[in-house]
């Protein structure tokens, strides 16, 4: 088995092609690499924004059931009033009576 040693211009060309590509490959995914960072820079101000709109919707929602609960005894208050149970205000009686 004989191992050939010299160098020939197509060994230089290859080596050449070879480191050449490489140098290509890590240029190119340095512009791809800037650009994903400029990318997870804006996703993260739209995620703080949007955390930001959840926290006021929750807000919103509790607030809003707040009002419902207070609606439905309002209502039921005006309920009982309109079937003749409640405060009774008149000359001489102050106080609640049933009827």
């Amino acid at each position: 088995m004989v191992v050939d040693t010299t160098i020939t211009i197509g060994n230089i060309a290859e080596i050449v092609s070879i480191v050449g590509g490489g140098f290509l490959v890590v240029i190119r995914m340095g512009g791809d690499i800037r650009v994903m960072k400029a990318d997870m820079a804006h996703l993260k101000s739209t995620v703080s924004a949007l955390t930001t709109a959840f926290d006021r919707l929750g807000a919103i929602l509790t607030q809003v059931a707040v009002q419902d609960a207070r609606l439905v005894a309002l209502e039921k208050r005006i309920d009982e009033l309109a079937h003749g149970r409640g405060f009774v205000q008149s000359a001489g009686i102050n106080g609640e009576y049933p009827r």
